[in-house]
């Protein structure tokens, strides 16, 4: 349930990004603050069109989706051996369902322009939606897709600046 009768700021990473959008154009937001995620479909990485081209998500079991994406996070994101333990158990523990829908959302996903009331928080080395492509407000150095845990200090410090600047 989100109230309806406050200023709302809303803070995405990643898919909850996307989803922060979509849901800020049916309840009116005062700001979304957007990590590790994009804001259009221009932002999209290129290896987006070819999982599209060739949805094999849709057919294989999500177990092996889990175990594929905790396969090839090791090469997107540096992780030390508790980071690896957390994304791990996260992925085991998610739906299996959301899982598919989340991949086929980002896939699909045709926003044309960017929402103008986000301040978009970026890291230099996000392989999962790589800088080169996304115009971004704050970029984290060496800030991987797992920023937010890698660096959650210089992020949170960030997000409280921002906030104090909103409120």
């Amino acid at each position: 349930s989100i109230p309806l009768n406050k200023e709302l700021i809303f803070i995405g990473v990643s898919f909850g990004g996307i989803l922060a959008q979509e849901i800020s154009k049916i309840i009116p937001v005062k700001k979304i603050i957007l990590i590790s995620t994009i804001k259009s479909a221009a932002e999209k990485p290129k290896y987006f069109s070819w999982v599209q081209m060739f949805p094999v998500y849709k057919i294989i079991p999500t177990i092996l989706i889990k175990y594929l994406a905790i396969f090839i996070s090791k090469f997107f994101t540096n992780k030390n051996n508790e980071e690896r333990q957390l994304f791990k158990s996260m992925l085991m523990q998610a739906n299996s369902r959301v899982i598919r829908y989340g991949i086929h959302e980002v896939l699909h996903w045709k926003q044309q322009h960017p929402i103008a009331n986000c301040i978009h928080i970026h890291g230099s080395a996000d392989h999962i939606f790589p800088i080169k492509k996304i115009k971004t407000d704050y970029v984290i150095d060496s800030g991987s897709h797992f920023m937010i845990i890698h660096q959650r200090k210089e992020i949170n410090a960030l997000i409280n600046q921002l906030l104090g600047k909103i409120i």
